[in-house]
């Protein structure tokens, strides 16, 4: 059997994979896990959740698959809170500079 090297990742897969937009992607990836669990929490089709935003039963589809480069962060905030969620947005500092 080879060795086999592990490495910690950062806790962002997109920037572990070099992705330019990477926190973009992963607070991405957070809003479609939240409106996911919201999704099967309440029971909604993928209808009815893009009737409340304005998006179609496939692009809620695809966004929730992971296919979220054309839907703004926006637009999924306006998602999480149509379905009863609240987002707090936090600034403090990075520890850069």
């Amino acid at each position: 059997m080879s060795d086999v090297e592990i490495e910690e990742g950062s806790g962002n897969v997109y920037a572990d994979l070099g992705f330019a937009d990477a926190d973009e992607m992963n607070l991405k990836a957070k809003l479609a896990q939240s409106i996911h669990g919201l999704i099967r929490q309440k029971k909604l089709s993928h209808k009815k959740v893009g009737d409340l935003d304005g998006l179609t039963q496939l692009e809620v589809s695809l966004f929730l698959r992971g296919h979220f480069n054309d839907v703004s962060v926006a637009k999924m905030i306006t998602c999480v809170t149509d379905l009863g969620l609240d987002v707090d947005i936090v600034i403090k500092p990075s520890g850069m500079l």
